[in-house]
């Protein structure tokens, strides 16, 4: 885990994860986060909860980055 926070221009309740020196992944839209920074996640862990009361239904917004720039997650499925 590399973030979890509000400090974030934009982004509303944000956490990163860090996967491997390559790829990371950001979860923005949760509340309550059950994660802290620098805590180690096990596979299938949670680390948040959609956000119901952002604009009247769940949401979440998910996003992979390769070497910091953001990535299509069906192309690396099985990564």
């Amino acid at each position: 885990m590399v973030y979890a926070g509000n400090g974030l221009g934009g982004f509303r309740y944000l956490v990163i994860l860090k996967h491997d020196d390559e790829y990371l992944s950001a979860y923005s839209f949760n509340w309550p986060i059950a994660v802290k920074e620098e805590q180690p996640i096990d596979a299938g862990g949670t680390i948040a909860v959609a956000d119901a009361s952002a604009g009247g239904g769940s949401t979440l917004r998910f996003e992979i980055r390769r070497n910091a720039q953001p990535v299509d997650p069906a192309g690396i499925i099985g990564h």
